[in-house]
């Protein structure tokens, strides 16, 4: 069986305790990847109504990442929108520490409103892989830092 979760402990947390699990991380998906998943979903439609639905999701991504949940669907769009302003208000030094952890530090897994700002990154390498929470988007990686100019510097 495979469960996809997101970063939300309550997820998958309980499951996990009950049944024989291992965790796999997967990286979000890449610009490419969702403007062929944007170009799949608007096949019947002109060339001109696939750029326009195209030029929409690039916006939806570049203020809330790569989500395919939140970045095709306007209501979903709007209630993440509104999530991610919540968790930008709870911001404080303590929640970029723990979010953004420096140098060779496992990701954290929370349920704070924080979890909503970060997404955890696959890297492999010769000698493994590595797992690091990162911002998930430029634009909410300047946001965050920016509430907190101690942080940034």
């Amino acid at each position: 069986m495979i469960v996809v979760s997101s970063l939300e402990v309550r997820n998958y947390g309980e499951w996990v305790r009950q049944v024989r699990t291992a965790r796999v991380i997967m990286n979000c998906p890449d610009e490419m990847d969702v403007k062929a998943m944007c170009s799949w979903t608007r096949r019947d439609e002109t060339a001109e109504k696939q750029a326009e639905c195209w030029k929409e999701v690039k916006k939806h991504m570049y203020l809330l990442g790569p989500i395919p949940r939140h970045v095709f669907d306007e209501e979903a769009f709007s209630g993440r929108c509104g999530a991610v302003e919540f968790a930008l208000e709870l911001t404080n030094d303590v929640t970029v520490k723990e979010c953004f952890p420096r140098g060779g530090e496992s990701p954290r897994y929370s349920e704070d409103p924080s979890h909503r700002l970060v997404k955890v990154v696959r890297e492999i390498y010769a000698g493994g892989v590595s797992l690091f929470n990162a911002p998930i988007s430029d634009y909410l990686e300047e946001r965050t830092l920016g509430r907190l100019p101690s942080v940034a510097e």
